[in-house]
């Protein structure tokens, strides 16, 4: 029970800190162009659709990104809800079992 409750927390740590790492790299000021790599993406003559178009990106990978972390956590939930489970019918079997037999 303790053991679950733990690696939820860890989890939902995790996620928090991924989304707050996130926001703080996106706003990190860019190298000079001197150094910056050839752009990946299509570029655009006006500056504002550029950053828009950038932001954008920058969004997607990061709603990709809080998707897999709630994967995760929905995994170790069910995981956990899923022990519980076990754990209770265990306990009912041996309630069940010892009044069988008074």
């Amino acid at each position: 029970m303790m053991k679950s409750k733990t690696r939820i927390t860890a989890v939902v740590l995790v996620v928090i800190g991924a989304m707050i790492a996130g926001s703080v790299m996106a706003q990190q000021i860019a190298p000079p162009a001197s150094q910056q790599p050839p752009a990946a993406t299509a570029t655009h003559s006006d500056p504002i659709v550029q950053k828009r178009m950038e932001i954008r990106d920058a969004n997607r990978e990061q709603r990709a990104k809080n998707a897999e972390a709630k994967k995760a956590y929905k995994s170790d939930v069910k995981q956990a809800k899923s022990e519980r489970n076990q754990s209770a019918q265990e306990s009912r079997a041996r309630a069940q079992e010892s009044l069988n037999a008074e």
